[in-house]
């Protein structure tokens, strides 16, 4: 826009810079260890330690070692304490940790998988039984490599999906074939991990008498290549329980009906060896009195509440080590494992770490399956109950949701639900029923010193907590009274918190994921909708290009463009990150701009170079320039017939553009016109030097069909939609007048702040903003009564400004600092 002269009006400028404008403990151990193997080779164990991986979040846990920790630098303990809700969508139904690729953001939740505009939180597209009639699989997530999704259905499918169309790749059946299979197997719930050209996923209906197993298909076509099992085939037998140790006892030699060792989660992978880890789930039936279950302590029934290494070529097992032999109480390995390296008595170790509803967390040697140490966690009482009485933890108690273990602070952060059960009848004479309990629910956040086990910190929360991740010295996590926390990752201190009374995380079964500066979180929310939210952080302001003057927002991508008249350049700022994406380079001195809704173009006028350019909002390149009038300033765009209005200031003329073409004449009217709007299927120009405003009929062949006297130096004009009048800034007579469109008469004249230049329509409120460059400010009108109720400093010349309704946000430019700030509208 250009400087204010007092005698002439509105003049190009020619200097660089404008003065003055307008303008985040070692214990005893109960578990067995062991590496027999039916058939399996031992691999060596790896050599070089684990690199991190990049900042995005591709798989359930961020990274192929299941270790929940972002490496992206944007979000720290200095700036944490500004993130706020950049947007949420509903989703229905349950939902675990998105995954995040190439600026989309993958939930699972109601049998569908969605991909979701990561800066917008539009839906993008969806999978599910109306559109592929598939069930995806809700609890946890899915996968993505090489472009493609990976998950799995309710009805026992693996699924490819194509990451950019939800295009289906191919599909196959997980569970044809498997042998001694018991009942229908109704899942898998399990995330895949995709690694080495193979999709390897487990099977999670061992609750339900299904034989627990993973199985590894080609990535390309879905073939399948191996199939590991975790227990013996039903009815078990002396024979067939030979290459699980025997471990089902006497009642398996007489045909036991057992099965369970389900694999309820995504394996970790060492890189280096092509070794998988994962943990299995309880045995089946769930408790030691069924008469079918052996009585005999003794009988371990393997490999079920175990963590297994399994050479991911051949499916071949390298080690087991068991956490919880003969499990009677349902205290399963249900959640993924953790592969990292930290130092154990002076030596850099891998390790495998793993935690259970038995309410204990265990690290292993990554090479054997040796403990190194387990920590109790949560609320411990009456474990080895044999008659009527309380426990804890109760079935639905301990660890059961994801942990993550952080690098830079070698710290393992995990949580703990502290449920009981109430216990009847004697376990001696079969008769013990245990009953999980849902009152008084709550969990502990644990930070502990992944080289020694000693707990460092931990943090008692309301109801039960939704797992754990970390980034940059800050744990993420929820409660479950739907609030989230930041917290500082050596002490648990709190860094931040934000209660949202609309969802609840007590059941969203996976923490956030951090990336490129937002944090994205499920929750079931208070209904059985289900929400997205993603955070960002927000600073004071967005530093920009020299001179930035005109402001506009792009609706389909959620961007905000801002000419910058200094440095003949365009600068694209993410209305969700809150910071500038990439910057264009356009005409000399580029003014005003607008956004073409239909094409998905913006229009950037070039006062220096008399030209607009015409810049593609899907590749934020320039892909035509148009010539117009002499120093074009203001630009507005007609959605009735697709044209966009270009103000020339020198020729005192609107030109007419469509797409990326010039058309028609100029349009004669009055001296130096400089804003200009659309509003009620009219053109509005505000011509500064002749102190009146040009009403332009398109449906007249672009006639001036009317002209309205207004105060002195109009500039910035804007419709306001629920009250049908147009407002326009006075720069020299500090206020703005209101025209009504049907009269097409000035309604009322407003005093503002000093110099108004920029103005905006609130589409959420029907107010209206206005800058004043003069006295850095901006002024709210109520559209509803024209009158002034608020004044908010804002820089030191603000100039442009835009309203964004998905944030409920206000972009004013500062000329003077190269800055854009932004602020609520409410």
């Amino acid at each position: 826009m250009a400087a204010h002269n007092e005698s002439s009006g509105v003049t190009r400028l020619s200097g660089s810079r404008i003065g003055i404008i307008l303008l985040l403990c070692l214990l005893a151990f109960s578990g067995v260890a062991g590496n027999f193997q039916p058939g399996a080779a031992k691999t060596a164990g790896p050599t070089s330690s684990l690199a991190l991986q990049d900042a995005s979040w591709e798989f359930q846990m961020q990274n192929q070692q299941n270790t929940g920790y972002s490496p992206q630098t944007i979000i720290n303990q200095n700036n944490v304490g500004q993130l706020q809700l950049a947007w949420s969508t509903d989703v229905p139904g349950d939902a675990g940790t998105p995954v995040i690729w190439n600026s989309l953001v993958f939930i699972t939740g109601g049998g569908a998988i969605r991909a979701v505009n990561e800066t917008t939180g539009h839906i993008v597209w969806v999978a599910d039984k109306n559109s592929d009639g598939l069930d995806f699989s809700t609890r946890v997530g899915v996968t993505i490599d090489a472009g493609d999704v990976f998950a799995a259905t309710f009805s026992s499918q693996l699924v490819s999906l194509n990451a950019t169309t939800g295009a289906v790749n191919w599909v196959v059946s997980v569970t044809s074939g498997i042998v001694g299979s018991m009942v229908t197997y109704d899942g898998p719930q399990a995330t895949p991990l995709v690694y080495d050209g193979k999709v390897i996923v487990g099977e999670t209906s061992g609750d339900v008498g299904a034989r627990g197993v993973v199985r590894a298909f080609s990535e390309n076509n879905g073939a399948l290549l191996w199939t590991f099992y975790t227990v013996p085939p039903a009815p078990m037998n002396s024979t067939n329980q030979a290459a699980f140790g025997n471990t089902w006892g006497t009642n398996g030699t007489n045909g036991c009906q057992c099965a369970g060792g389900a694999v309820w989660n995504v394996p970790a992978v060492d890189p280096h060896t092509g070794i998988i880890y994962f943990a299995t789930g309880n045995p089946y039936p769930l408790v030691k009195g069924y008469d079918y279950r052996t009585p005999n302590d003794a009988d371990t029934n393997l490999c079920t509440d175990c963590v297994i290494g399994v050479n991911s070529t051949n499916g071949q097992m390298v080690w087991y080590f068991q956490e919880v032999p003969h499990d009677w109480g349902d205290h399963d390995e249900g959640m993924p494992v953790q592969l990292f390296n930290t130092t154990i008595n002076g030596v850099q170790t891998e390790v495998v770490g793993d935690a259970g509803k038995a309410g204990y967390y265990f690290e292993l040697n990554a090479h054997t399956g040796a403990p190194i140490y387990k920590v109790k966690v949560g609320i411990h009482l009456n474990e080895n109950l044999t008659s009527q009485g309380l426990v804890y933890p109760g079935a639905d108690g301990g660890v059961d949701t994801l942990s993550s273990y952080d690098p830079k602070t070698s710290m393992i952060y995990t949580m703990a639900w502290n449920s009981h059960q109430i216990c009847k009848g004697n376990l001696a004479l079969n008769t013990m029923r245990c009953v999980p309990q849902y009152t008084g629910l709550n969990s502990t956040l644990y930070g502990i010193d992944a080289s020694t086990g000693t707990i460092v910190w931990n943090m008692n929360m309301s109801g039960y907590g939704g797992g754990v991740s970390s980034t940059n010295d800050i744990v993420f996590t929820s409660d479950g009274n739907h609030n989230f926390y930041a917290l500082n990752a050596m002490t648990g201190a709190i860094l931040w918190q934000h209660n949202d009374p609309s969802g609840g995380s007590q059941w969203n079964w996976g923490p956030p994921s951090i990336t490129n500066g937002m944090v994205f979180e499920t929750t079931l929310g208070n209904t059985s909708t289900g929400r997205i939210e993603a955070y960002a952080i927000v600073p004071s302001s967005i530093s920009v290009m020299d001179d930035p003057f005109g402001v506009t927002h792009d609706t389909a991508n959620d961007l905000i463009y801002v000419a910058n008249y200094g440095s003949g350049s365009v600068s694209v700022i993410s209305d969700a990150r809150l910071a500038v994406l990439t910057t264009i380079d356009v005409g000399s001195e580029p003014m005003g701009i607008a956004y073409d809704s239909a094409n998905g173009y913006l229009y950037v006028t070039n006062s220096g170079s008399d030209t607009v350019s015409v810049i593609s909002g899907l590749t934020n390149q320039v892909v035509g320039t148009v010539s117009v009038g002499s120093s074009p300033q203001g630009a507005a765009y007609d959605p009735k017939n697709g044209r966009v209005y270009v103000t020339n200031t020198g020729s005192n003329s609107v030109s007419t553009i469509n797409g990326t073409q010039i058309t028609g004449s100029p349009i004669p009217v009055g001296s130096k016109p400089y804003g200009i709007a659309f509003g009620a299927n009219q053109i509005y120009v505000a011509n500064s030097g002749s102190n009146t405003v040009s009403v332009i009929s398109p449906s007249l062949n672009d006639k001036v069909s009317r002209t309205i006297s207004v105060g002195s130096s109009p500039t910035g004009v804007a419709y306001d939609s629920a009250n049908k009048e147009v407002y326009v800034t006075n720069s020299i007579s500090d206020s703005v007048s209101a025209i009504s469109t049907t009269s097409k008469t000035v309604v009322a004249t407003i005093a503002v702040g000093e110099s108004p230049y920029g103005v905006v329509y609130d589409t959420r409120s029907s107010n209206i903003y206005v800058t004043n460059t003069l006295s850095a400010t901006y002024t709210e009108i109520a559209g509803s009564s024209n009158t002034v109720i608020n004044t908010v400093s804002v820089g030191f010349s603000p100039t442009g400004i835009a309203f964004v309704s998905i944030t409920d946000r206000l972009y004013v430019a500062d000329n003077e600092t190269n800055s854009v700030y932004y602020s609520s509208a409410t």
